[in-house]
C-alpha cells in the first residue's frame, strides 16, 4: 500500500556481533540491509549505552581497541566507544 499507510519498522542490531560467523552471523549481508533502510527512508542511529560496565572499564577497552579496530567493509565495522548507563541520564 502506500507509504503513510505502512507499520513503521524499528530494527535494531549490533554490527560488532557479526564476528559469530559460525552462527551464520554475516556483516556484509547487515551493512547491505542497513544501506537499504536508509536509502529508503530510514534513520540509523548508534547503540552505545552500556549496562554491563562501569566508564573506567569502557574507557579502558576504547584506550586499548580503538587504536587497532579498523573498520573494513563486510569484514568489520568501525570501533564505536560505549557509555556506561549508570549515571547515565
Amino acid at each position: 500500500g502506500p507509504p503513510q499507510t505502512r507499520p513503521g519498522l524499528f530494527v535494531v542490531g549490533d554490527p560488532k556481533q557479526s564476528i559469530y560467523a559460525w552462527r551464520s552471523a554475516d556483516l556484509a549481508a547487515y551493512d547491505g540491509f542497513a544501506r537499504e533502510l536508509v536509502r529508503a527512508g530510514g534513520e540509523r542511529g548508534p547503540l552505545g549505552l552500556n549496562f554491563r560496565s562501569l566508564q573506567g572499564v569502557l574507557d579502558e577497552v576504547t584506550r586499548i581497541v580503538a587504536p587497532s579496530m579498523q573498520a573494513q567493509e563486510g569484514l568489520q565495522p568501525p570501533y564505536a566507544p560505549l557509555v556506561a548507563a549508570r549515571g547515565h541520564g
